[in-house]
């Protein structure tokens, strides 16, 4: 216990040798600055068409996707549950007696 005492303590101490930090004393005018300064910035019509046809391209073949994907599915989602079913020897048979 003693040992596990003397590390807390060490580790507690080890900040009292730290110096402060000098801080620039332009630093807050350099922000406000920053942040006052209104710079227009213009992006070209080129660049707004290529990157919207790009976009609706990829959503377009996304769409394409999904459907070919979800059709696929359908019809052989209904051939797996039956061999499954067969598998596991499950029939939609109930005997009551």
């Amino acid at each position: 216990m003693n040992a596990k005492q003397n590390w807390i303590n060490e580790t507690e101490n080890s900040l009292n040798h730290l110096k402060a930090v000098d801080v620039n004393p332009y630093l807050y005018s350099k922000i406000i600055n920053k942040l006052n300064f209104n710079e227009n910035e213009f992006v070209s019509g080129k660049l707004v068409w290529a990157t919207s046809l790009s976009i609706v391209i990829i959503l377009i073949l996304n769409i394409y996707a999904v459907r070919f994907n979800l059709k696929s599915k359908s019809s052989s989602t209904k051939t797996e549950i039956q061999s499954l079913s067969s598998e596991l020897y499950l029939t939609n048979t109930i005997d009551y007696n």
